[in-house]
């Protein structure tokens, strides 16, 4: 009878767990909510998608294709393994894209690897630390808000930082209007309503 009554339990929990999980990851289109969409109409890899709609699939795509959290060192800098870390969803998304962040962030380190606060850069591994991907950002990207006050200020395709990680912004939003973030976790990727988990350090629009 105890056992009965404890699997009841568990399940139950996980019932209502389901259905507090679904209402807090609702989501929903600009368009539903009003709130005007700002897009970047140049399409980087001519593959007639702009840029900022580019990025959000590619990174969903990366996501979702059944590669799994790993944080570790490859000869090369990419991950030959089917594994990844935050990082490497911006990488594959502007890659995907026809930007080449790695060798961007490889020239940009090498020119001046002091505002890196790097002695020896390493090509293997620098273009997949969440501090150096800042940085980079914070030099040749658009900086944008990091308050949380007008759903509009955050848009598709949009970069967030917080304290050792990264993620980017989806097209879905929640029902306050701010968007849902694209990020990779140790326990798996992600595109769900976390924007306000943590504090967000850097907010940045690439290119």
């Amino acid at each position: 009878m105890k056992k009965r009554v404890i699997l009841l339990f568990v399940i139950l929990s996980c019932i209502l767990g389901g259905f507090i999980y679904k209402y807090l990851n609702q989501s929903y289109s600009a368009l539903e909510l009003g709130i005007t969409e700002i897009k970047n109409p140049h399409d980087q890899d001519q593959d007639g998608i702009c840029d900022s709609d580019d990025l959000v699939i590619s990174a969903r795509e990366y996501l979702f294709s059944g590669v799994t959290y790993k944080s570790a060192y490859y000869a090369g800098g990419y991950p030959n393994d089917h594994h990844g870390v935050c990082t490497d969803v911006i990488i594959q998304a502007l890659l995907n894209s026809g930007y080449d962040l790695k060798t961007m962030m490889d020239e940009d380190i090498a020119s001046d690897p002091k505002v890196y606060s790097i002695d020896i850069p390493d090509p293997n591994i620098d273009f997949r630390r969440v501090k150096n991907q800042q940085i980079f950002f914070e030099r040749h990207a658009q900086k944008l808000t990091t308050e949380l006050k007008n759903p509009a200020d955050f848009q598709s395709g949009d970069i967030i930082v917080y304290d050792q990680h990264i993620g980017i912004c989806s097209d879905l939003r929640n029902k306050e209007g701010f968007p849902f973030l694209l990020h990779f976790l140790p326990n798996g990727p992600k595109e769900n309503n976390a924007l306000s988990q943590k504090k967000i350090v850097g907010h940045y629009r690439f290119p």
